[in-house]
């Protein structure tokens, strides 16, 4: 479809969040000290960058205490959650909302939702890979299915216990990570024969599924490539589960690179009014190989890790072009600076 052709950009959503208005209330303090001239999509970029900082600290290969570790991933859920908030504050005081905002907003949340999960799963020093793929796959699949809610019903939906109000359980779970007998206490103790730490990661996901069943009831007909996507991805985490040989920084960039290319595309076809995307379907046949591969006699297992790092490229390379493509197709709408408005003389 040509630009021309596109209906105007409004952003339609349906807020119920309990916590929003008095969170806006807070971020208002901060919007105060930002200059004009600095532009939304900035406030968007830069508030993603910081939780990339903790995703280069959680895979140094030296260990870290797990206090220090609460203290910084705190800070940096805080500064994007404030961001998340200012940029669109920002947008709305200077008359710059647009397609692309939306597009940079939500998609980079995408993968800051896989980082605070990460936090969660390295703080409480877990070495159950399985565990992280599957809370993972949970969270790209909400994702996802309130992506495809927004393109199938023109609005996106915020219930009451939402995004935010996710966030600052997240929040106070991190903190509460900082008091070091409690953090022990939630690594070491069992509860009906279970960790603890598995309980908070089950209920974390529980929490996501339940929002994912909103978004689906909320669609008068689900589209078949979210199921579709759903089946594969699941197969890709199940795979990567049985490839004890594959490092979790391996099996989490490919999770997060399928997945968020996935998402990213129905994004782009509800801003671009698009046909709903498909799933990548070279990709899918790869992750079926790979997932069958090790049950049949044919397995060569020195080969695999080396399988599994090409499919992982492959996966980010087409994440980058896409993301690319689609950066560049809204392309006019990306601004250096916001110019202070005119005065006009009496």
């Amino acid at each position: 479809m040509s630009k021309n052709q596109q209906k105007p950009y409004a952003y339609t959503y349906v807020d119920d969040s309990i916590l929003l208005p008095y969170f806006k209330i807070y971020v208002a303090f901060f919007h105060r000290f930002i200059p004009y001239q600095l532009t939304a999509n900035f406030i968007t970029c830069f508030s993603s960058a910081v939780m990339w900082v903790f995703l280069f600290i959680a895979f140094l290969p030296v260990h870290l205490k797990e206090p220090f570790l609460a203290i910084v991933s705190l800070l940096c859920l805080h500064t994007y959650a404030v961001g998340d908030t200012l940029d669109g504050m920002q947008a709305k005081n200077t008359g710059t909302s647009s397609p692309l905002g939306q597009f940079l907003d939500h998609y980079f949340d995408t993968y800051n939702n896989a980082i605070t999960f990460l936090m969660v799963y390295t703080i409480l020093n877990l070495h159950t890979p399985s565990l992280l793929y599957i809370t993972l796959w949970i969270g790209f699949l909400t994702f996802a299915a309130v992506m495809a809610e927004e393109k199938v019903t023109g609005s996106l939906y915020f219930g009451k216990i939402g995004v935010l109000e996710g966030l600052l359980a997240f929040g106070i779970l991190l903190l509460s990570f900082t008091y070091k007998p409690w953090l022990h206490w939630v690594q070491t103790y069992h509860f009906l024969g279970y960790h603890v730490s598995w309980i908070i990661m089950f209920v974390i996901a529980l929490s996501y599924l339940f929002t994912y069943a909103v978004a689906i009831k909320h669609m008068p007909q689900t589209p078949r490539s979210l199921y579709a996507f759903a089946a594969v991805s699941c197969l890709l985490g199940m795979g990567l589960a049985q490839a004890h040989h594959i490092p979790v920084v391996l099996g989490f960039v490919a999770l997060c690179a399928f997945s968020g290319n996935y998402i990213g595309k129905i994004m782009f076809s509800h801003l671009a009014n698009t046909e709903f995307p498909r799933v990548d379907l070279v990709g899918s046949i790869a992750i079926v190989a790979l997932f069958l591969i090790p049950k049949t006699p044919y397995a060569v297992p020195w080969l695999m890790p080396y399988m599994w790092k090409i499919i992982t490229v492959n996966f980010v390379l087409r994440a980058v072009f896409s993301f690319i493509r689609i950066t560049y197709y809204f392309k006019e709408h990306w601004v250096w600076y916001n110019a202070k408005p005119q005065l006009i003389e009496s």
